[in-house]
């Protein structure tokens, strides 16, 4: 028998357990089998504990001389996606159920029910769960990417090969696209097709956006890195995207609103209680009083009706009574303040006849709300950075407030303005100028709010012009300007994969953000490393050892 055969089966392994092994590697590392097994195995049957190999016979096979571990890598990577996004978008579930549970107790309008999420009553089976699809799509992706990035990769190699020139003669044009040095970056994003997998639908179109945006984020990285933008103003920055998203989504939000995203509604009408009236205490509950569709369809149809004035039913019971369009918002309109003279602002603030006093008091109880929501919010960021936390508490506190104020005041701004602006445009503008635009346009001012925050709220305007995007293509798509193309948010994905993977393979300081360069590296099978970092590192290193070298030599000369 060959000596090598006898060193490539180690002693004490037998046929069947030696491929039992060779399959656990799928699955579990060989120290994630070392903790399994002392935790688990161990503690289970006597049948099952004479069953588990050794952590000795285990270590021996997978790290055998000459075998390949990037395909069982692979496998592992896959199943941890798998799991890790099967197990949070299940448990996202039951908190949301949860939170839906708790809202039904009391008066919940058809907002909320559609913002939160109620849960059906039927049972999804788990072949045609969303979330175990969307799990699998993302887990086909990483190992597919994977699997084409090396299979590319080799391939540019071998054809770099003195062997292969012949070939390279032949077919001259398949050589140079293969010889491109982007060519693993490019090849390896048709991973993207495992998004097929997941049905059209609105979980899809976003994580499109997400990757698109992102994709347009890291070029403009890339173009400020070479200098494109060295002398630009200081005003230009990304803070710019809000005003633009912000003044589409508010006209999206009054006139369409099938294609507006109800989470990101949710938010904007828990902080409006000024301007969105809702059901007084003590209200009969015989009596119908509107909800949040109700007074939001009303304030597009008052606009639709060219802003009305306003005839106090206090005063004149029986003259112009109101639309039949507007009937639903009656017990809004009938008890509001006299001195009113316009309908819409009868319907913002029925009780205070002047608009500033509205604006003012929309301030002064909204800004401590947000204030506390984004406490919350930014103290939670802060929990992976706990270390530097415990280093300087003085400083941690310091940014951590200053981060709370500026996105306070922006977030408060931004909504409070957007909604009094409207009011404004009533006071300034004719009846029949400007009878929907004038909605775009206060978004876009209140949306001008964000240079209060443009230092530090990259990703909530990124996050917005994303929810922008996505709908003002369906507005497009509904009123007929545009034609979708079918899978045509999986093209787009792979477009923008293709491109930050160009991007990451050449120059890694683009693609901005660790986790993000983390994934791109783990994705190629090289662990979820951040080569920025270890470069620096290693930098670091290199002065210090330098920094030596020189003291120890003119410590010599003297």
């Amino acid at each position: 028998m060959d000596p090598a055969s006898k060193r490539a089966k180690p002693p004490g392994v037998s046929n069947a357990r030696r491929l039992l092994i060779l399959s656990l590697r799928y699955a579990v590392s060989p120290k994630e089998y070392a903790v399994l097994r002392r935790r688990i195995l161990l503690k289970g049957p006597g049948g099952l504990r004479a069953a588990t190999p050794s952590k000795a016979q285990f270590d021996a096979i997978c790290y055998e001389p000459g075998r390949d571990d990037y395909l069982p890598a692979t496998s592992r990577a896959g199943l941890r996606v798998f799991l890790l996004t099967y197990i949070v978008f299940n448990s996202w579930d039951i908190v949301v159920g949860r939170l839906a549970k708790g809202r039904r107790k009391g008066v919940v309008d058809g907002w909320t029910k559609k913002a939160i999420g109620t849960p059906t009553t039927g049972r999804t089976t788990p072949p045609k769960s969303p979330n175990l699809l969307f799990s699998l799509s993302l887990s086909t992706m990483v190992v597919a990417h994977r699997l084409l990035y090396k299979f590319f990769f080799r391939l540019r190699g071998n054809l770099l090969l003195p062997q292969a020139r012949t070939f390279r003669l032949r077919h001259p044009k398949v050589a140079r696209l293969f010889l491109s040095r982007l060519s693993p970056s490019i090849g390896s994003a048709l991973a993207g097709l495992a998004l097929l997998i997941y049905p059209a639908g609105d979980r899809r179109t976003t994580v499109s956006a997400w990757t698109f945006v992102k994709a347009l984020e890291f070029c403009y990285n890339r173009l400020e890195d070479e200098g494109w933008f060295r002398n630009k103003p200081w005003w230009f920055a990304s803070w710019m995207l809000f005003p633009i998203a912000s003044g589409q989504l508010l006209y999206t939000f009054v006139f369409d609103r099938d294609c507006f995203p109800s989470e990101y509604g949710s938010f904007i009408m828990g902080y409006s209680k000024e301007y969105v009236q809702a059901r007084p205490v003590g209200y009969p509950d015989h009596l119908q009083w509107p909800g949040t569709y109700d007074i939001v369809d009303s304030i597009g149809k008052i606009a639709g009706l060219n802003y009305p004035p306003f005839n106090s039913a206090i005063l004149y019971p029986n003259v112009n009574p109101l639309p039949k369009s507007l009937q639903l918002v009656s017990p809004i309109l009938s008890p509001a303040h006299p001195t009113i003279t316009s309908l819409q602002c009868a319907l913002l603030h029925p009780q205070e006849p002047s608009c500033l006093k509205t604006y003012l008091a929309f301030w002064a109880s909204e800004f401590t709300s947000v204030a506390k929501f984004m406490s919350v919010v930014y103290a939670i960021s802060w929990l992976p950075r706990y270390k530097a936390f415990l280093r300087n508490p003085a400083g941690a506190l310091g940014k951590l407030s200053k981060s709370t104020l500026l996105t306070t005041t922006f977030i408060t701004g931004s909504i409070g303005t957007s909604w009094g602006m409207a009011c404004l445009f009533q006071k300034l503008l004719p009846r029949h100028l400007l009878p929907k635009g004038r909605y775009w346009l206060g978004g876009f001012i209140g949306g001008l709010w964000a240079l209060v925050d443009s230092r530090g709220g990259r990703s909530n305007f990124l996050y917005t012009f994303r929810v922008g995007l996505i709908s003002a293509w369906k507005v497009l798509a509904k009123k007929g300007y545009v034609r979708g193309v079918k899978n045509g948010d999986v093209y787009l994905f792979i477009l923008a994969l293709a491109i930050i993977n160009s991007l990451y393979d050449t120059g890694e300081h683009a693609v901005s953000g660790s986790f993000s360069r983390r994934v791109l590296s783990s994705v190629r099978g090289r662990g979820l490393k951040d080569p920025v970092k270890q470069a620096e590192k290693a930098l670091d290193k290199g002065k210090g050892k330098e920094a030596d070298t020189s003291e120890f030599m003119a410590a010599g000369e003297k």
